[in-house]
């Protein structure tokens, strides 16, 4: 349980962080370019 609580807040983290990129860039289209570039080079990376 604690292993899912931990996920849920780094998800939360995670998508808050995306939402004020988003509310900071408005509708500039040139800048979610650049912030998709960025959300698509994430890597996966499993707990050690």
């Amino acid at each position: 349980m604690k292993w899912f609580v931990t996920e849920q807040v780094e998800e939360e983290a995670n998508d808050n962080e995306i939402i004020g990129r988003l509310k900071l860039v408005g509708k500039g289209s040139n800048e979610l370019f650049m912030i998709d570039k960025d959300l698509a080079a994430r890597t996966f990376r499993p707990d050690a």
